[in-house]
């Protein structure tokens, strides 16, 4: 008889809408890191052909060759599934290097709060962000966070050498009635943690000097993307070279790769394109400069090379004259990039001749600067 009268009165305080913190029903804190950098091919993610990740080693300056800033950035999505309140939610993370003697630092996190840990530790790939509370179902705004990524140490690398971020979110639950919990949880994700692709683990070092690969943060101010020497290819042996300058941006992810393609090819013993992949549209504008240098130039000066470029959209922009790829890359008018129906087709600022200083002066280099809101793939033969 006193079971029956227990089950009537839960009924009653059900139909009322009364509040109830029933025992076992506790908060879910899910963690959602996603790895900030391209796949190595962009077709991937089939069972025959998985995406893989590699990062893009930074280099110093050297000379008149300049520093090669690379980053690996994070995006985390961190949600209570549970129907209980969680207080004091804390993301923590560790970046993890397989490579001995290098270390990849925090750079910063944008859209949090987060700090190295411990307090003063002389090597900064810990971090802990604090999230305040979340009522059931609510999610953290999604936040970045970015290190730079190390200096390969030559006499440890190994071709396996790879980079990943691992770690533990921590809460505190309420019940719906606001009494405490008996005890704290913990999210666990990450590699290190048996949750290998959240985020996945990348591989460290691209085949520079033909392919850079980088995760480009948040920032005020412009940022060098650049594959080889900087310059005309002539320290880094493949004599062709491509700069981006990327203008004041939200975070992307910036890949360029060099393949040679001799089709028509005039003016070089090896012709070269370059594909671009920075996704956005930009403002002011992207600056790429391609350079072809060394004893690769054949006959003729640099007014007989042709430039042509292919987009990432199906086909030129609609009233352009053009209704298939490629396209050739015209002069700038006033040295600004095209605008109206030509809006993304690259357009040409400015082209130089470098010569070394040799009797009779030889040909160093060819040098082009392009312009233009998106990215795609520039050809020069």
């Amino acid at each position: 008889m006193h079971y029956l009268r227990f089950a009537v009165v839960l009924s009653a305080l059900t139909l009322v809408g009364l509040p109830l913190a029933l025992a076992g029903v506790s908060g879910v804190v899910k963690t959602n890191v996603t790895l900030l950098v391209q796949p190595d091919d962009p077709a991937c993610g089939s069972i025959s052909n998985p995406c893989t990740y590699k990062v893009t080693y930074t280099t110093a300056a050297n000379g008149s060759i300049p520093a090669l800033k690379s980053y690996v950035g994070y995006e985390v999505a961190i949600t209570n599934t549970g129907k209980n309140t969680v207080n004091k939610v804390t993301f923590t993370g560790t970046l993890s290097i397989s490579a001995p003697n290098e270390t990849a630092s925090f750079l910063r996190a944008d859209g949090a709060t987060c700090v190295t840990t411990p307090s003063g530790a002389t090597n900064k790939t810990s971090i802990s962000c604090a999230l305040g509370t979340l009522t059931s179902g609510q999610s953290v705004p999604k936040f970045q966070i970015f290190f730079n990524s190390p200096i390969r140490n030559t006499s440890g690398f190994n071709v396996s050498d790879a980079v990943s971020f691992s770690g533990i979110t921590y809460y505190s639950e309420t019940t719906n009635g606001g009494q405490p919990s008996p005890k704290n949880s913990q999210n666990f994700w990450g590699p290190a943690n048996g949750d290998a692709s959240n985020p996945p683990t990348a591989g460290l070092g691209t085949p520079n000097p033909t392919k850079i690969s980088t995760t480009i943060p948040t920032s005020t101010q412009s940022q060098l993307v650049f594959t080889g020497d900087g310059f005309c290819g002539i320290v880094s042996g493949v004599p062709f070279t491509t700069s981006v300058v990327v203008p004041p941006t939200a975070f992307t992810t910036a890949s360029i790769a060099l393949s040679s393609n001799s089709n028509g090819c005039q003016n070089f013993q090896t012709c070269y394109q370059s594909q671009i992949t920075i996704p956005g549209s930009f403002s002011p504008y992207l600056q790429i400069v391609l350079r072809a240098g060394g004893t690769n130039i054949l006959a003729g000066d640099i007014g007989s090379v042709q430039l042509n470029y292919t987009g990432d959209d199906p086909s030129p922009p609609p009233g352009s004259g053009w209704n298939t790829w490629p396209v050739p890359v015209l002069a700038c008018s006033n040295s600004m990039p095209n605008s109206g129906v030509l809006d993304g087709l690259p357009c040409l600022a400015a082209s130089q001749t470098y010569y070394a200083q040799t009797v009779p002066p030889a040909r160093q280099c060819f040098e082009w600067t392009l312009l233009n809101h998106k990215n795609g793939s520039y050809r020069v033969f």
